[in-house]
């Protein structure tokens, strides 16, 4: 994850004093082992995400954040949060570290955060280093989001705005993820994604990053949900037949019945253009052409047509020789 915000390293510092003897080492303190020394916020969605790792070797019963706000150099609200180990939806957890979002945030205002964590019968292990941020109002949403879906693959643009970057997220419906798909926030007004692995309901979001120094501040995203199915190819018809009568010609065929076909399509061929001439619904085998062209001969083939609009292949030709106009 890249590094966003200011992060101060809280050094401990053991003094010894002495009276002309020097004494014995002092021992040190266990619960130090157990101080978070990587607490870090970032600015994501809109929002300031915090996190930090999980001390090990400790049973931990949670965690309490405090924090403490500073207005013009003038000490403002103290809040507190609680971060009970096995809560659900309180935080979130990924390879030992520990997530979570503060949305009450004043624009202009200094916030530092501390961590304390607490092992078992709620004793205090330790605290973690202090972070510092000074709020501002991040980016607005994107304007002219477009979403296109072609076989599997999402085709993702936007309107480009000059100074700003952009970050490309995706995450299935129900869940939630704090890391883009892009490797790092990208200058384009689009993005083609090809590595959905699975079928489903996704949501995409695309947002706004400002640099600001070494800062990156990201806005809010506005989900767009997709459902990427696989394309299931109807099966084509089979057992094609176009006979001449007196009135036009007459197609015939044959077809297998499922749930994939709600139509067939009868694509016709005569002196090199081939076109539609018509469309009829899955219960039908049959279809009359009124008004084929007059040459030497005319080409028929089917198509099934699935409930996307999906194509199959060709059915075998069938031919119809002609006389002379």
């Amino acid at each position: 994850m890249r590094k966003k915000g200011f992060i101060l390293v809280l050094s401990l510092l053991i003094v010894i004093v002495s009276c002309g003897k020097k004494g014995p080492p002092v021992p040190k303190i266990e619960a130090e082992r157990y101080l978070i020394t990587d607490l870090k916020g970032e600015v994501k969605d809109g929002a300031l995400l915090l996190s930090f790792s999980v001390p090990k070797g400790l049973i931990i019963e949670g965690f309490k954040v405090i924090r403490k706000e500073t207005i013009n150099g003038k000490r403002g609200s103290e809040k507190e949060k609680y971060i009970r180990m096995g809560s659900k939806g309180s935080y979130g957890f990924y390879k030992n570290r520990i997530y979570f979002f503060d949305s009450d945030l004043t624009q202009g205002s200094t916030y530092t955060y501390t961590v304390f964590v607490y092992g078992e019968g709620g004793l205090n292990a330790g605290h973690s280093n202090p972070f510092f941020i000074k709020w501002r109002v991040p980016p607005e949403p994107v304007e002219d989001l477009r979403i296109e879906v072609e076989d599997g693959v999402v085709n993702i643009s936007w309107k480009k705005e000059e100074g700003y970057l952009y970050n490309i997220y995706r995450y299935e419906k129900g869940t939630y993820s704090v890391f883009p798909i892009n490797e790092k926030p990208i200058d384009l007004p689009w993005y083609r994604d090809s590595s959905l692995e699975k079928e489903g309901v996704y949501v995409y979001e695309v947002r706004k990053v400002k640099r600001e120094g070494d800062l990156l501040w990201e806005g809010e995203g506005k989900g767009v949900e997709v459902d990427i199915r696989k394309k299931v190819i109807p099966p084509p018809p089979y057992n094609v037949i176009a006979q001449k009568e007196d009135d036009g010609i007459s197609i015939f065929w044959e077809a297998k019945r499922n749930g994939n076909v709600k139509s067939f399509r009868i694509y016709r061929f005569s002196e090199g253009k081939r076109e539609v001439i018509g469309e009829v619904s899955v219960e039908e085998t049959r279809f009359k052409d009124y008004n084929f062209p007059f040459g030497t001969y005319v080409i028929y083939a089917i198509k099934s047509i699935g409930h996307k609009g999906e194509e199959s292949e060709d059915s075998n030709m069938a031919i119809v020789y002609l006389e002379e106009d």
